[in-house]
């Protein structure tokens, strides 16, 4: 009778742990699903903490942007702002 209460203790214990586990990957899958290729200006402020200066100064200086139009909306590839920050001039 023992073994019983001791193996049903272990199995709610690891359901328990498995729960929380799951319940983890979860959230990790809801972050991926959230993350954007393309950045705002706004949105690149606020997640990377980059004062909008300091954005406009990398913008004449090389990093890469996509504009559609004249006066549209400026979007920057995020692989592109990691690559930028990464390099061995922009060092933060």
């Amino acid at each position: 009778m023992k073994q019983h209460l001791k193996l049903a203790k272990f199995v709610i214990v690891e359901n328990h742990k498995l729960k929380k586990r799951i319940k983890n990957l979860e959230k990790m899958l809801i972050e991926l699903s959230n993350f954007k290729e393309f950045l705002t200006p706004k949105e690149i402020v606020l997640e990377y903490r980059i004062c909008r200066k300091t954005l406009s100064r990398y913008r004449n200086e090389g990093l890469k942007v996509v504009q559609a139009k004249r006066n549209g909306k400026i979007l920057v590839k995020r692989t592109e702002l990691e690559k930028f920050l990464n390099s061995n001039k922009y060092d933060r």
